[in-house]
């Protein structure tokens, strides 16, 4: 009657845990039902197989039907077996596709505003997809300006020309993108957006060669 128990725990318990899952699927709670629910009841169903293989294969030829029924009963374990298997190679081969891409720094340029106020434009790409400058205030006096001002765009069209003018940095960006800052309560940096189309930028080439305004340039 012992075997026919094994046998019959063999059998259920891998279906059991095939159609049971924990309501809160965070990671914490997966971790504490994977180690300590999932992989303790799977490890005992494979013990039970085993000793049914072993059991069924020894005595096979004298009760072929009884062992067959007997092997049979831990089909379920080691299809449940394979799936863990399978999932976890998954898994595993998954890790390197799932980085999160990093914004790559790209290079800077300092400008003198006024008196007070420098900026530093830093630049970043985000591998080939997008283009970001950053401006960030350096100032010599208590006046505190707003941080996180940047704008970014698509990475072939993005472009980025300024110029300084009456205490201001004057920037000439694509139509398309706006400049972003946080809305923090403090100074905003003297930063004027001048929007332009594809083929308005196209004339700032001539102005740039002439000194006239200057280009961010990317490495």
């Amino acid at each position: 009657m012992a075997i026919y128990l094994i046998s019959l725990l063999a059998f259920l318990i891998p279906i059991y845990l095939f159609f049971t899952s924990p309501t809160d699927r965070d990671d914490g709670s997966m971790l504490a039902y994977n180690f300590l629910f999932f992989f303790p009841l799977l490890i005992l169903a494979i013990i039970l197989s085993i000793i049914l293989l072993i059991f069924s294969l020894k005595s096979f030829n004298k009760n072929k039907f009884k062992n067959s029924v007997l092997v049979i009963s831990t089909f379920p374990t080691l299809f449940l077996l394979a799936l863990t298997i399978l999932n976890i190679i998954s898994l595993s081969g998954n890790d390197s596709g799932n980085k999160i891409p990093v914004e790559v720094l790209n290079r800077y340029e300092k400008v003198r505003v006024n008196k007070n106020l420098n900026i530093t434009m830093t630049g970043y790409t985000y591998e080939k997809l997008r283009k970001k400058i950053e401006f960030i205030p350096e100032t010599s006096n208590k006046i505190k300006y707003t941080t996180n001002n940047f704008c970014q765009g698509n990475f072939s069209t993005f472009f980025l020309y300024y110029k300084i003018k009456n205490d201001s940095i004057y920037i000439y960006i694509p139509d398309n993108e706006p400049l972003y800052y946080v809305n923090d309560r403090l100074k905003k940096l003297p930063i004027k957006t001048i929007k332009l189309s594809a083929v308005k930028k196209d004339s700032l080439d001539l102005l740039t060669k002439k000194g006239f305004i200057k280009k961010f340039l990317w490495k």
